[in-house]
């Protein structure tokens, strides 16, 4: 199995898909069927649907960054010399997410739990969609920030390349230094010849 096929059968990866489907619900359901009649589903609220779109598409460009450069650092040592760097940026990435989809399913509940819902209508649905991806997002968010806290606590891996060189390392044992018969006599003379 190659790296990229193992890099997408770990769970870190498939919970980044799954962010991704998520947050294309959640904003594409509120832009297209977020308004009735020129006002919110959500309780008339404009700030809800402007919440939910703008942590949809954040989210969204945010997850497949992540998984790209997850991708990247992978199949090649380009991050090798930053990879804490890179682990510590993405478990904050994940940690804000997690906050703000939580702040977002909070505000989606409340405003839509103050909403009517007679009948069933494709606004009834898109609201119930919206509020439900929205808390799917935060529990695969917080699944990212935990999978991600664990990579970022790992000891670091020493990724030096020295230059094609053996790696030291103090169990290798080096050759003795010849003894003093095995050394050639210099031809006679060698002192009295310059180097130049």
């Amino acid at each position: 199995m190659t790296a990229a096929q193992s890099f997408f059968l770990q769970p870190a990866t498939i919970l980044r898909m799954l962010e991704i489907l998520c947050a294309i619900i959640v904003f594409g359901v509120i832009a297209d069927n977020g308004k009735v009649g020129g006002s919110s589903i959500f309780n008339s609220n404009e700030d809800a649907n402007g919440l939910g779109i703008a942590i949809g598409v954040m989210a969204f460009i945010a997850a497949s960054l992540i998984l790209a450069v997850g991708f990247i650092s992978v199949t090649s040592s380009l991050f090798a010399q930053n990879q804490r760097v890179v682990s510590i940026a993405v478990f904050g990435l994940d940690a804000f997410f997690s906050l703000m989809w939580f702040i977002t399913m909070i505000v989606l509940a409340a405003e839509w739990g103050k909403v009517n819902k007679s009948g069933s209508n494709k606004y009834v649905n898109a609201g119930n969609s919206a509020v439900a991806f929205s808390v799917f997002s935060w529990f695969l968010w917080m699944g990212s920030a935990f999978f991600s806290f664990r990579k970022m606590s790992e000891p670091e891996v020493e990724t030096y390349d020295y230059m094609g060189q053996a790696d030291p390392s103090p169990s290798v044992q080096y050759e003795q230094f010849p003894d003093q018969g095995d050394v050639p006599a210099p031809y006679e003379g060698a002192a009295d010849v310059p180097p130049f």
